[in-house]
């Protein structure tokens, strides 16, 4: 197995270090090529969210995973070495699998890293940096997810973000309905807020910017929305007791200096939920300010069930042995073609000796035998599978004895 991954999440880095490593779309887009090109090699993905950048490889034995990461994100290694964590072969694919069902979320169980896996994929695929064994990997990730989230219950609740934020606005106001609340952007994690809010029945405004983003216009908002200009952001703040911001942005939505003027004269929360920031950490200088970011609201890990855990890891344990007998079929498949074309050509020989003057049959019957025998190979029963090896060895010895 040839898969690696190396990456920072929020368990050991905090937020503050983890920005340096996100990266956006467009980003992505330029350094995956590079990345296939440069170091040669036969697959490379970027995972990068609020709580995790991870860049999964194959086919880099001539480069440390460590190297690759900072070519992506244009760091030096020493920097941020002890941060790094390295998963390699069996490790990595019982990692991912657990990944996409949200069992390695700072949300326990959350939904959302499921739709970011598939997008990471999706992005590959399209740069032409997806090869057979992630794209295997990665497709029975997502299958576990879904079976997962389908057939077991791991949270009594569907956690986000925004739920969480709910949560930590609720100990911090108690109810908020009639709260007039601001939200800066347009994104999914800005609807999901959005949403969230609107169903605590807060008065919900979002600014957006109004020219159309790289992918076409931006989606609806939320039903009971009213809208502000991005550009009248700052003016707005002081009229908003809560005010959250989550954009896809690299640059700050919320800066000190030009947010200053307007504020300090209620009490406000302002809550961050992008990574890299979006809201200037120089806000906790004023008074009476709340700044929080993503590493500040509750984990949610009190949730699961040991028992809903461990039904999920046992659904997760059959998609990883799935991918393991695709393997053993990829490696066997050479020598299954050598022999399925060997038995093939016996059988013309065999046919022609009982019914000379029919040649013109043999292309048919070639490529029936051909695919019969490898239809018998790749389909042997649960619990009757051979190392390929063993396989072509005990058939050979088979059709020599005949």
């Amino acid at each position: 197995m040839n898969i690696k991954m190396i990456g920072v999440d929020y368990e050991n880095t905090p937020v503050e270090q983890r920005e340096a490593f996100s990266l956006t779309k467009a980003r992505q887009r330029e350094i995956l090529p590079a990345l296939r090109d440069t170091f040669r090699l036969q697959g490379c993905l970027l995972l990068s969210t609020c709580n995790r950048t991870e860049l999964w490889v194959c086919g880099a034995e001539k480069h440390s995973p460590a190297d690759l990461l900072a070519f992506a994100v244009g760091s030096s290694r020493p920097v941020w070495q002890a941060a790094l964590r390295e998963r390699t072969g069996r490790r990595a694919l019982s990692y991912l699998m657990e990944l996409a069902c949200g069992m390695r979320s700072q949300l326990y169980g959350e939904d959302q890293i499921l739709g970011q896996i598939k997008e990471a994929a999706v992005l590959s695929r399209e740069l032409n940096c997806m090869n057979a064994e992630l794209e295997t990997a990665f497709r029975l990730a997502v299958t576990g997810a879904k079976r997962v989230k389908t057939q077991i219950r791991l949270c009594p609740t569907r956690p986000s973000a925004a739920t969480a934020a709910i949560e930590k606005l609720r100990q911090t106001y108690g109810p908020l309905r009639g709260i007039p609340c601001l939200i800066l952007g347009g994104g999914t994690m800005a609807r999901l807020t959005a949403k969230a809010l609107l169903a605590e029945g807060c008065a919900v405004t979002m600014a957006r910017r109004s020219h159309p983003g790289e992918h076409g216009p931006a989606p609806a908002l939320p039903l009971g929305v009213s809208t502000l200009a991005y550009e009248d952001r700052y003016p707005a703040l002081s009229r908003f007791p809560i005010v959250c911001s989550a954009t896809a942005s690299p640059h700050l939505t919320i800066r000190w200096e030009q947010a200053r003027p307007y504020l300090g004269k209620t009490f406000q929360t302002f809550v961050d939920l992008a990574v890299p920031r979006d809201i200037d950490p120089a806000l906790h200088q004023c008074p009476g300010i709340l700044l929080w970011d993503i590493d500040d609201l509750p984990s949610g890990k009190e949730h699961p069930s040991p028992r809903s855990i461990q039904a999920a890891k046992q659904i997760l344990q059959d998609c990883e042995r799935e991918f393991f007998r695709w393997e053993t079929c990829r490696s066997g498949t050479p020598i299954v073609e050598t022999l399925s074309a060997s038995i093939a050509e016996d059988a013309c020989r065999r046919f022609c000796a009982y019914q000379p003057g029919q040649e013109d049959l043999l292309p048919a019957i070639r490529e029936a035998v051909r695919k019969a025998v490898c239809k018998g190979l790749y389909s042997l029963p649960a619990g009757r599978e051979l190392p390929p090896q063993r396989l072509a060895a005990h058939l050979l010895k088979q059709e020599k004895n005949r």
